[in-house]
């Protein structure tokens, strides 16, 4: 399809995002069957329920893991790709605890940081974004022929 929808989509998701971080709209999980599943196990500490947690929060998409899902297996065997996921998973979980929990605290002051916490994720996401369609664009720029350039 037309490449502006799944900008669009991303877009509509990241003020989707901000607007119930600001608790302007109310919170819907994008995937209700995972997302209650998930809430039932998240209270409970015994290790079944642990692996369960896992197994249905590694079926919500993450660009992140499936680049290194991409690697594991580019790795060759199966030890080499259990040791890049768990390389991947020792080098992102630390700083994504303490960035949760960061968000976690700054939103429990109160609706002001909730708001601006929400405008500064909102505004580093429309970056993010933007900064990958103009890299595409100057990539399918530069490798057009020059013919087609304008």
């Amino acid at each position: 399809g037309p490449p502006w929808i799944p900008l669009a989509f991303a877009v509509a998701l990241m003020v989707w995002f901000a607007a119930v971080l600001a608790g302007l709209v109310p919170y819907l999980p994008p995937l209700p069957g995972i997302g209650r599943t998930s809430t039932r196990l998240i209270g409970r500490n015994d290790v079944p329920s642990r692996f369960l947690f896992g197994i249905t929060t590694g079926l919500l998409p993450c660009g992140l893991v499936y680049a290194a899902l991409g690697f594991a297996v580019a790795a060759g065997s199966a030890a080499a790709g259990a040791l890049t996921m768990l390389a991947f998973g020792l080098a992102t979980v630390p700083p994504l605890a303490l960035l949760s929990g960061l968000v976690n605290r700054l939103a429990a002051r109160g609706k002001w940081y909730r708001r601006v916490l929400a405008a500064a994720v909102l505004a580093i996401g429309l970056w993010s974004l933007a900064a990958r369609v103009t890299a595409r664009h100057h990539s399918d720029s530069v490798s057009a022929p020059a013919s087609h350039m304008h």
